[in-house]
């Protein structure tokens, strides 16, 4: 009589076999066949998470706001009121930088705000009417905001 190796498997359950030496074996293709509509939403959600738990670069922000002096007619006190419609300019001029010039102009809040994707020490100008500031800087880390005041004095 010869022997043979041949392995016999029995089902012990859907997804798992029993071979004739004792050892459980996991079928995934059995599993993946029939749970398929299961497993791609969770591997999908899966991917997602992993992929957003990565550091991501966060926009670094400069918020310029400009304030003028104003008279109160009724008491004569003299209060800080938005500067509108001044010209803000925010610019680099290091040779071997990336080129930024861009103007903006405030709004009814007298603020002006720049964004942009790195840290950077950004130039800024702020002109208003017969009143400039020039050559100032402002230094941008990722994920945080400078707040910067101009007071404007006619």
């Amino acid at each position: 009589m010869v022997y043979q190796w041949k392995r016999e498997k029995q089902p012990i359950g859907p997804y798992f076999y029993q071979s004739k030496f004792g050892s459980i074996t996991f079928v995934f293709q059995r599993l993946a066949m029939k749970n398929l509509k299961y497993l791609l939403p969770i591997l999908f959600l899966g991917l997602i998470f992993s992929t957003s738990s990565c550091k991501k670069n966060r926009d670094a922000k400069a918020v310029i706001t400009v304030l003028k002096d104003s008279v109160n007619l009724i008491s004569g006190d003299t209060v800080q009121v938005a500067a509108v419609q001044a010209i803000v300019r925010f610019y680099l001029d290091k040779i071997g930088a990336e080129h930024i010039d861009t103007t903006i102009m405030t709004g009814v809040t007298g603020k002006a705000e720049f964004v942009w994707f790195e840290d950077a020490i950004i130039q800024y100008d702020v002109v208003l009417g017969s009143y400039s500031n020039l050559e100032n800087f402002v230094i941008l880390e990722q994920g945080e905001t400078q707040e910067i005041t101009i007071n404007v004095n006619d």
